[in-house]
């Protein structure tokens, strides 16, 4: 006899939803690992710029072009991936560091915009990043304070720093 029992269709229909289920589940850990790995790189460009203020004394500035996708650093342009933009998901509050409003700006820093000063003062903001679908936030923040540093969070239905 030819064909197929209806037992070896369930099975190959449940074997077809358990790939299916897989495969969406990876594709969400994906566009957070994308997002993660491009705040970790907008870090590092942030903390080189820092750094640069410091030996050279001179101020450094990285500049922000949200409808390009794009910020400009020490005379390099850097690109978001595809999947990444700068933005939050939807409904997430602000800044990281005390959530109060809604985030309305993917930008805080003034003239969208940080300057790194040569006594290691960094100009007070935040960027946040999300993936296309927004599913996932993350921000790289200055809080106003007397000792300036970068600091990178994720946001889970609350804002968690990353070390």
């Amino acid at each position: 006899m030819s064909g197929f029992s209806l037992i070896e269709l369930l099975i190959v229909i449940a074997l077809l939803s358990i790939l299916a289920l897989l495969s969406s589940a990876n594709t969400g850990f994906l566009s957070r690992m994308v997002v993660r790995a491009e705040l970790e790189h907008l870090y590092s460009v942030s903390y080189y710029m820092q750094r640069r203020a410091l030996m050279l004394h001179v101020p450094q500035t990285l500049t922000f072009d949200v409808p390009k996708k794009m910020y400009h650093a020490n005379g390099k342009s850097y690109r978001l991936p595809a999947h990444v933009q700068f933005g939050t998901a939807q409904g997430v509050k602000g800044p990281p560091s005390s959530p109060k409003e809604t985030i309305q700006s993917p930008i805080t820093f003034k003239n969208k915009s940080i300057t790194f000063y040569p006594d290691g003062v960094i100009q007070s903001g935040a960027v946040y990043l999300t993936d296309v679908s927004k599913q996932c936030t993350y921000a790289l923040s200055c809080a106003v304070s007397s000792v300036s540093y970068l600091r990178k969070y994720q946001y889970t239905d609350a804002w968690n720093i990353i070390s």
